[in-house]
């Protein structure tokens, strides 16, 4: 197995402000990745992921959503941009053409309010990608067993990564994650039973 050579950009946070009807959210907007390793310490993908953090408040007990999109090959874009972030994308079936440049509207319906919000790529989607070649990667993350464990990996890390794991934690999914969402939760509460026995 060989590894593809290079990285993803390093993660990348800048200050947002958003105004909204009644209310102004000012937040941190975090482009990121996260490497995955086999047991053996080798390079196998890096998920990319876009999270958004409210400014002021209480890592302890302010909750954090992860979300990814609903079937495997499809990122979390759709969730991001035409549901839950800050911004949404409006969609007029009359207008769209291949040549209309992206114009996002705040979202006043996006659910910072209440949670911080991370948007997880899986990999082969978005900008995540294999960093390991050959078949046997391959056939390991986009398996159902291995689709789970890879993300709640990621969870895990992204917690460690911005010492979150204090928060109250959700996932949001749909189609597929109808899937994926109940094994995750389930998977990582026999990872923390197990932290605890131990």
């Amino acid at each position: 197995m060989h590894a593809v050579s290079g990285r993803l950009p390093p993660d990348s946070t800048t200050r947002r402000t958003l105004e909204l009807p009644g209310r102004t959210l000012a937040f941190a907007a975090i482009a990121g990745s996260i490497r995955l390793f086999s047991d053996t310490g080798e390079p196998q993908a890096d998920i990319a992921y876009t999270a958004y953090q409210l400014d002021g408040s209480d890592r302890v007990t302010r909750p954090v959503t992860f979300f990814f999109n609903g079937r495997p090959g499809a990122s979390s874009a759709w969730l991001q941009l035409g549901n839950a972030g800050p911004w949404r994308l409006p969609i007029n079936a009359d207008e769209v053409t291949p040549s209309t440049s992206p114009d996002v509207k705040p979202n006043a319906e996006t659910w910072l309010d209440f949670t911080d919000l991370v948007f997880i790529d899986p990999v082969g989607t978005g900008y995540s990608r294999f960093v390991a070649t050959g078949e046997d990667v391959r056939k390991r993350f986009f398996s159902v067993d291995g689709d789970v464990s890879s993300l709640a990996l990621v969870i895990r890390r992204w917690l460690e990564k911005h010492e979150r794991l204090l928060s109250p934690m959700y996932v949001a999914g749909e189609n597929y994650g109808d899937i994926r969402g109940p094994k995750m939760v389930r998977q990582c509460r026999c990872n923390r039973a197990s932290e605890t026995s131990a």
